[in-house]
């Protein structure tokens, strides 16, 4: 626009820079109005009471709205619509730095004509400082895989370096507010990055973070060094988002929130919260109840202890209550603090004592699901995946022995404090009797007699295997009696201390 700064025109599509020109009643058409050049505007009947504005084509709120009214009447009763609303932060970016470019050049930044392009060009050019530029002392290890130890290097790796940008593209997009639909910007019902386990294991300095922050401001305000882009007020804002973002990203800021077992273990085996804890549900059943492999709690499973129990091995419904039952309680905050919005919440006894009472737990049993945590833990997390494996074994082995936790072992030869062992008491079916016989006389009291029916004996222990059996039945059945509190969950806490990790 030739030295022209604040190109005026009527717009009948928003507050300038780019809006839709109006063009009926209006000349010139297309032209800079500046520098004591005149723009006529008249007014016609089709005018009346419609959205217009007087703006600046080169910037953002650079405008004011029009009124046309009929003679005799108030604008306030003839223009009701509201301003239009403020734009967001990034489309306010993208069309300061269009309008800058149109005016101004490089010719080279004339492609860059949309959010996604606005934004590729900003984060590329962060990583370069980042890794190239005066931010590469701070920022370099980061991106070329030094730190964490074996992580990507972003410097080497051109398909990795590639899908970086487009995350970052769509993740500031996204909370930048573009509406150009240039960019797949994510959804209220998707689920974005976990900032707090995407930068895990890195250890951020708060100088490192701030370095990032303000070096990403300055190129939102400069894009591609055409000295366009955010407005400082803005910038401000923007500067205002990013900080919040220190509790889940800057190790060394106060405040900071560390990710918990759970989001940081469901991150490095890249499987979703509910899929790490319910697989190690079924992993270990399925270890702890094989006496091949010396397993000693099959009976807490089988229905055998406590009497009147459910069978967790032969009914699959069974079966899977339990699972989901387990997983809640272990995605618990106090336990495993899993965090995604699907995960279920449990709403079971929290009591370990109270739920173990039933079980006579030794402390071998106790020891053997503490061993076989560790070892599970250690096979399954090398320290190359988890970087703080040993830290993490050791918080696991303090909740292990914590007094909520050591009550689980019930026995003589158990560490104090122990649980306190009730056993229960099942009702016991009467011995079937037969009908009585009269001996014949001349037959000693008590001796047996000739002349019983042999068959009677047989329909007795017909009876009693008949019975015995549909016992059995029932006892596996579907539609089971639901039992005692504490047989039902008492597999919950048998299965506990392994069950944190076995699908790893």
């Amino acid at each position: 626009y030739g030295g022209c700064l604040h190109p005026f025109y009527i717009s009948d599509g928003g507050t300038g820079a780019g809006s839709t020109e109006l063009e009926d009643g209006v000349t010139p058409i297309g032209q800079s109005i500046c520098n004591a050049k005149t723009l006529t505007f008249e007014a016609k009947a089709e005018h009346v009471g419609k959205k217009l504005f007087y703006a600046c084509r080169n910037h953002n709120f650079m405008a004011g709205s029009i009124c046309v009214v009929q003679p005799g009447q108030e604008a306030s009763t003839v223009c009701k619509f509201e301003e239009p609303a403020e734009k967001t932060f990034c489309d306010e970016m993208t069309d300061n730095f269009k309008a800058s470019v149109l005016e101004n050049g490089p010719a080279g930044l004339a492609s860059v004509d949309n959010s996604q392009k606005v934004l590729e060009r900003v984060v590329t050019d962060l990583f370069v400082a980042g890794t190239q530029g005066d931010a590469a002392g701070l920022l370099k290890k980061y991106f070329d895989g030094t730190k964490p130890t074996g992580s990507t290097d972003f410097t080497t790796d051109a398909e990795a370096r590639t899908a970086l940008v487009e995350g970052l593209v769509r993740f500031f997009g996204t909370n930048l507010g573009c509406s150009d639909n240039s960019i797949d910007v994510f959804e209220a019902s998707d689920v974005q990055p976990n900032m707090k386990t995407v930068h895990q294991f890195m250890e951020i300095s708060k100088e490192e973070f701030d370095g990032f922050n303000n070096g990403l401001l300055a190129l939102l305000q400069d894009i591609g060094g055409s000295g366009a882009g955010l407005s400082a007020d803005s910038a401000n804002k923007v500067s205002v988002f990013l900080n919040t973002t220190s509790t889940d990203i800057c190790f060394g800021c106060p405040g900071y929130a560390a990710p918990t077992l759970c989001e940081k273990w469901a991150t490095a085996a890249k499987t979703s919260q509910f899929e790490l804890v319910s697989g190690a549900v079924v992993a270990v059943f399925t270890k702890i109840i094989n006496t091949n492999e010396g397993g000693l709690a099959k009976d807490f499973f089988d229905g055998t202890v406590p009497c009147e129990s459910r069978n967790f091995i032969s009914n699959t419904l069974n079966q899977a209550n339990l699972v989901k039952s387990l997983t809640a309680f272990f995605g618990q905050p106090g336990v495993l603090g899993c965090t995604d919005s699907k995960f279920p919440r449990y709403v079971g006894e929290g009591d370990m004592e109270l739920v173990h009472r039933n079980m006579p737990i030794t402390k071998a049993i106790f020891d053997q699901f503490n061993t076989a945590l560790v070892d599970h833990l250690t096979a399954a997390l090398p320290e190359s995946l988890v970087p703080s494996i040993n830290a993490d074994i050791a918080a696991v082995i303090d909740i292990l022995g914590s007094p909520g936790v050591t009550v689980i072992c019930n026995q003589a030869d158990c560490e104090t404090p122990r649980g306190t062992f009730v056993e229960k008491t099942c009702d016991v079916p009467d011995a079937p009797t037969t009908a009585p016989t009269t001996a014949p006389a001349g037959t000693p009291a008590g001796a047996p007699s000739d002349e019983s029916d042999p068959d009677a004996e047989s329909e007795e222990s017909d009876s009693e295997g008949s019975d015995s059996e549909s016992k059995s039945e029932d006892k596996d059945d579907d539609t089971a009696p639901e039992p005692d509190s504490a047989a039902s969950l008492s597999l919950a806490c048998a299965a506990a201390v392994v069950a944190l990790v076995a699908s790893f």
